[in-house]
């Protein structure tokens, strides 16, 4: 199953240093010399052999899915096998595995391009040398290749160790949310839900969800979001990408974790400047109710900031409430810029 794949995928292995390495190489990719060309009438529509490598090819990683990828790139009847895998397939796993060897058949200059801006050494960020690529910057390149080189994106995410380096894991993911390729949501969705999976990608994960935009994915946010056992940093990530998606229950949820004792100060904040971010008047109730029964300063600051963001002169009473109980000087001027914002608005 590609969900033991995601599990393991990147796991830290640290990448090879060779420049566009690629654990098969170009001489087993092709046909041997004198092979009946694809798309002939002597290849075969379906044939153990190859049924039996592409059944490796869909369920292992590393050594075994390269010399599972060779056996069938080799063969003669690889593309109609390929397509008529692709095409019928009712798998997703399947069916990205025949695209991604399809791929491998018919763009292998952008698969080779790709995997050079991955694993060029001389990009790589370095504090002494100016003018170095971010991970960002490398996943912009990736992305301009085209829809082409996502099947190979996700082959490098998901099937090999060589890309476990955080650096060129956040290439693949950058160019994901570039490339806003469909073919990527089952495959990363996912990855997300693989608890063994690092904050940072599975972080990575939800900004490739978010990019593209599908609403299947919410119920996965939510559920992170609402999770007491998921890290802060990650339901802060799975807040943003609600926001984002416009997901209609947002205030409602932030509303509630701003309540819930069993959650950090820090994330109750941060569930405040979300209800800013969406600046929904209809969250003014709520800042209200919780302005008195926060007693910690870097709280109250944040509920008076949100609460001057979205609220209006009948919310002056309970800022300056606010401002009275606060002790510390960057509560005090949170509270005080809250109520001048009001004051200054017009009416």
């Amino acid at each position: 199953m590609l969900c033991a794949l995601a599990c393991s995928a990147l796991a830290g292995v640290t990448a090879a240093a060779a420049c566009n390495k690629d654990p098969l190489q170009r001489s087993q990719r092709r046909a041997e010399p004198g092979a009946v060309a694809p798309g002939s009438q002597r290849e075969p529509a379906t044939s153990p052999r190859l049924d039996d490598a592409f059944v490796r090819v869909v369920t292992q990683t590393d050594g075994a899915y390269a010399v599972a990828r060779a056996e069938i790139l080799r063969d003669p009847g690889a593309r109609r096998y390929l397509e008529r895998r692709r095409d019928h397939a009712a798998d997703w796993r399947e069916r990205l595995a025949a695209e991604t060897l399809l791929g491998w058949l018919d763009h292998e200059a952008e698969h080779d391009e790709a995997q050079a801006w991955v694993k060029d050494q001389s990009r790589r960020p370095n504090r002494t040398v100016l003018g170095r690529y971010t991970a960002v910057d490398l996943g912009k390149r990736v992305a301009k290749l085209g829809p082409v080189v996502t099947p190979h994106v996700l082959e490098m995410l998901l099937k090999t160790h060589e890309y476990d380096d955080d650096y060129e894991a956040g290439i693949l993911y950058s160019a994901l949310e570039r490339l806003r390729d469909g073919r990527a949501f089952e495959p990363i969705s996912e990855l997300l839900s693989d608890r063994k999976q690092p904050d940072a990608m599975r972080s990575a994960a939800i900004g490739v969800l978010q990019a593209l935009a599908d609403a299947r994915s919410i119920p996965a946010l939510r559920a992170i979001l609402l999770d007491h056992s998921e890290s802060d940093e990650l339901r802060k990530v799975a807040a943003g990408a609600l926001i984002a998606l416009e997901v209609p229950d947002a205030r409602e949820l932030f509303e509630r974790l701003l309540f819930d004792a069993a959650i950090s100060i820090e994330l109750r904040r941060a569930m405040a400047m979300d209800l800013d971010e969406l600046h929904d008047p209809r969250s003014v109730p709520a800042l209200e109710r919780a302005l008195p029964n926060a007693d910690d300063q870097t709280l109250l600051a944040t509920l008076c900031s949100t609460l001057g963001a979205v609220g209006d002169e009948s919310d002056l009473p309970s800022l300056r409430g606010a401002l009275a109980r606060a002790t510390e000087s960057a509560a005090r001027e949170d509270c005080g810029d809250a109520i001048r914002r009001i004051e200054e608005r017009p009416r």
